[in-house]
């Protein structure tokens, strides 16, 4: 079971990873002005480490 819980929330985080590349793009320009996108990427880097493993992403 405890392999369960480390397997879930590492998938969790690569899932929350993901979305914040997704949103950020290697582009600096993409966060500029846009709070909306940096709300995402701010929810998704701390949403793993504040929930239970079960839960998907915020995005």
């Amino acid at each position: 079971m405890a392999d369960d819980v480390i397997l879930n929330k590492a998938a969790s985080i690569e899932r929350c990873l993901h979305r914040i590349e997704e949103e950020y793009a290697r582009n600096d320009k993409n966060l500029v002005g846009d709070q909306t996108k940096q709300d995402a990427i701010v929810l998704n880097f701390s949403a793993p480490l504040k929930r239970p493993s079960f839960w998907p992403c915020m995005w």
